[in-house]
């Protein structure tokens, strides 16, 4: 399937054309008037070929949130012709069911509808036809004219099969023909594919001087674009074929598109010399070019990380590296600078030649600059009291600067400045406003931070006054659950109590009071005795922080007590002696009616 490149120019544009829908081809459906199950759908087609309507789909968002999705119950099998001719659009009404069967009341909103979808058959079966005509023929254009023919017809095919499979099983129609996206998808594959091998047979039997040759290749590479394909798909002997030619043209850099691994991703023996030479070529330039940027600086420093990889005695290596660190390491020294700091990028720059090119005594010194500036800014943020932000400062530069003068001589405040970022992290999960699991979170950012420095107890003290803190507001919202979470906001009472410096303060006796009333609230005169007694103990801890709704809910509690201990047996004898009363009436009326009958 050899075209020859005068042939070659014309056909990105032509095949870009078939290789893709145009804007706005669809297959839509709007909704209009709908009362209970049936609703009047028009449903149009927008492709230039004809499908065949088997069913549609309506989802309404409710509550905000959630999808609710109908399924048109009715049996439809609807032609619609190309897009833009008269037929190819229909208009009717349909019943509609939800996805478990259920029948939608009269108070659906159809016309507050959120999408809709419609699925249709396709026959496969007439598309594979000429498909398999164009594969045997080895035809480049028919078969790039097949794969658009099928890469537009799949967004139906997968919408269908993903959406509407109770309208696919009640069609009537034959899966495999109609609706299998599997032997779709394969189709698809296999006419990529035969556009892949053919260009891997032109890129076998490329010929003439290293200039001719490139411009073969790009007219190989510009038709595969044509058809939405990359040159990576060609094969693993054209990939090492074209990587070659690559190599001797004006841009060897260009050869890196191509890698030979092994099934593990380790990289071929033959490929090596492709990717040593590519990769020197690269950073050969920026040598050349005497780049200062880092963004030209950092894929020469790529280039020669992966060269190091493979080959680190290699001679031109050290001596293009002799050029291209330096340049990194002015970088970071110019953006660890006042003038242009920029610590980030500075980061970014010596992470690429920190430990690596440490031979360079320029990258010490670099290394050196940059430590004392981001010192400074990590020591800014914690005297500012950002202690989230100095942490993570001091984070980054601690797996870089290790063995630094500048940083080794400021460990102890970067490690004290970190440690109070740890405790501040940890007053964030205990104030979580819905996690409840907060301030048990919290504690392990103290281990954290005790363990990168030595905490004052004032500072132990105050963070543990607001993981206390946290806990009583885990405990609050467990109290106002319903039914209420008594053993849980127990156990978060209890925590706060015991790590709060000063104990139980108001807060924790207010949680304390509130836990009676709720018990109280969700039980009232049917609360056990136990019930009682455990809320009087809640009571107690509770210490009078508020008399008036202490003694109210002290009132209840005595309420229930007496009407569990007395009213139900009360009720309880004064139901028996109601029985007893009916019974004597029975009896009595029974033996009127005897003495009556006797006369």
């Amino acid at each position: 399937m050899y075209v020859r490149a005068s042939s070659l120019a014309l056909l990105p544009l032509a095949v870009a054309l078939l290789a893709a829908p145009a804007a706005g081809q669809d297959l839509s459906a709007s909704v209009g008037e709908g009362h209970g199950p049936e609703v009047a759908v028009t449903v149009e087609n927008t492709y230039p070929f004809p499908v065949t309507v088997i069913g549609v789909r309506i989802t309404i968002k409710e509550l905000e949130t959630q999808d609710v999705h109908y399924l048109s119950t009715t049996s439809l099998r609807q032609d619609l012709g190309i897009g833009g001719e008269a037929n190819a659009r229909w208009t009717g009404t349909l019943t509609f069911a939800g996805e478990d069967g259920t029948v939608p009341d009269e108070y659906v909103d159809w016309g507050n509808y959120d999408r809709t979808s419609v699925g249709a058959a396709i026959d496969i079966d007439a598309l594979a036809a000429p498909a398999e005509a164009a594969l045997a023929a080895d035809d480049w254009d028919a078969i790039a004219a097949q794969v658009a023919e099928v890469r537009a017809r799949m967004p139906i095919v997968s919408r269908t099969a993903r959406f509407h499979a109770p309208q696919v099983a009640a069609s009537g129609l034959d899966p495999h023909r109609y609706f299998d996206l599997e032997r779709m998808d394969a189709l698809r594959e296999r006419l990529e594919g035969a556009l892949c091998e053919s260009a891997s047979r032109d890129v076998l039997r490329l010929r003439g001087s290293a200039d001719a040759q490139q411009d073969q290749y790009n007219l190989i590479a510009d038709r595969l674009r044509g058809v939405g394909l990359h040159m990576n798909c060609i094969s693993g002997e054209a990939k090492l074929a074209a990587a070659r030619m690559l190599l001797r043209s004006a841009r060897p850099q260009d050869a890196l598109l191509f890698r030979g691994t092994d099934s593990e991703g380790n990289l071929l023996p033959e490929w090596r010399p492709i990717v040593i030479e590519a990769n020197l070529a690269l950073a050969r330039t920026a040598a050349e070019l005497d780049v200062q940027l880092f963004t030209a600086i950092r894929p020469a420093l790529e280039s020669l990380a992966a060269v190091r990889a493979i080959d680190p005695q290699n001679r031109e290596l050290l001596e293009l590296a002799g050029k291209i660190v330096p340049n990194a390491a002015q970088w970071v020294i110019r953006k660890s600078g006042i003038i242009e700091r920029d610590l980030d990028s500075a980061q970014d720059c010596l992470e690429m030649i920190r430990p690596t090119w440490s031979e360079f005594p320029v990258v010490e010194q670099a290394a050196a600059t940059f430590a004392t500036a981001l010192i400074e800014a990590g020591l800014e943020f914690c005297h500012r009291r950002e202690y989230v932000n100095s942490r993570n400062r001091f984070l980054r530069g601690e797996r870089l600067l290790t063995g630094i003068a500048e940083w080794e001589a400021n460990a102890d405040e970067i490690n004290h400045c970190r440690a109070l970022g740890a405790l501040e992290e940890g007053r964030e999960l205990a104030a979580h406003p819905t996690d409840d699991e907060g301030p048990a979170k919290a504690a392990e950012k103290l281990a954290e931070a005790q363990q990168r420095h030595t905490l004052t107890a004032e500072e132990i003290a105050a963070f543990n006054a607001d993981v206390a803190a946290g806990w009583v507001a885990v405990a609050n919202r467990q109290l106002e659950r319903q039914p209420p979470a008594l053993e849980a906001a127990t156990h978060s009472l209890e925590q706060a109590e015991s790590i709060n410096p000063t104990g139980r303060n108001d807060a924790m006796r207010t949680a304390w009071l509130r836990f009676a009333e709720r018990m109280y609230e969700d039980d009232g005169l049917g609360m056990t005795g136990a019930q009682v007694e455990r809320a009087r103990e809640a009571l107690a801890r509770a210490e009078n922080v508020d008399p008036d709704r202490v003694s109210a809910a002290e009132g209840k509690l005595t309420l229930a007590f007496y009407g569990y201990r007395v009213g139900l047996p009360a009720a309880a004898a004064l139901f028996g002696l109601l029985i007893a009363a009916l019974a004597f009436i029975s009896k009595a009326r029974t033996k009127r009616l005897a003495a009556m009958s006797d006369e």
